[in-house]
């Protein structure tokens, strides 16, 4: 039979072991989830989902979003004729008026929507950038500064994941400095 004490140095070795082999992998992640997050600010809009059409309705709805939490947030959105998807687009705190993108776009224009998709969490689609024309009514860059925090907030991540790792090569060469 195992000793309780030999017991608790295998199952604490084992624990040791695990949070070395996480403290390694969290910066690798970090760096991958940096990297995409860099692709899509970079990325010109042609590379995402694209959608031409006839606006057949648009106005103001509301984006449904399930998540932990379902959010309930008022968004504009546009219908274009023959698809059933409807795109929106959701300004960001408190300033959410949409009467400037209201009055540049009217029902039977044509239009092209880039999007990156469906998600299933969502009761409408993301528009990304909405051009009229040659005309860019609803253009990348907000979408682009949400990425962008999204990117500093990796980074901050990806530094606190190395802190540790510092520490560990830190404190290990001064123990054995001390030793000496």
């Amino acid at each position: 039979m195992i000793e309780k004490n030999k017991l608790y140095n295998i199952k604490s070795t084992i624990s040791i072991i695990i949070s070395i082999v996480f403290l390694l992998l969290l910066p690798f992640l970090f760096t991958f989830l940096i990297n995409v997050q860099y692709k899509k600010i970079a990325s010109p809009p042609e590379s995402y989902y694209k959608n031409i059409g006839i606006v057949d309705d648009l106005g103001i709805t509301t984006k449904i979003v399930r998540a932990r939490i379902t959010s309930k947030t008022p968004t504009f959105f546009v219908k274009i004729k023959d698809n059933d998807v409807i795109f929106s687009y959701s300004k960001w705190l408190f300033n959410r008026n949409y009467e400037e993108i209201t009055n540049n776009l009217k029902k039977g224009d044509s239009v092209t929507i880039y999007h990156e998709g469906f998600d299933k969490r969502q009761n409408t689609v993301n528009i990304i950038q909405l051009e009229k024309s040659d005309t860019v009514i609803i253009s990348k860059t907000p979408f682009n500064k949400k990425e962008t925090g999204l990117l500093v907030w990796f980074f901050v991540c990806l530094l606190m994941s190395l802190f540790p790792l510092y520490m560990f090569v830190v404190y290990g060469h001064w123990r054995q400095r001390i030793k000496q």
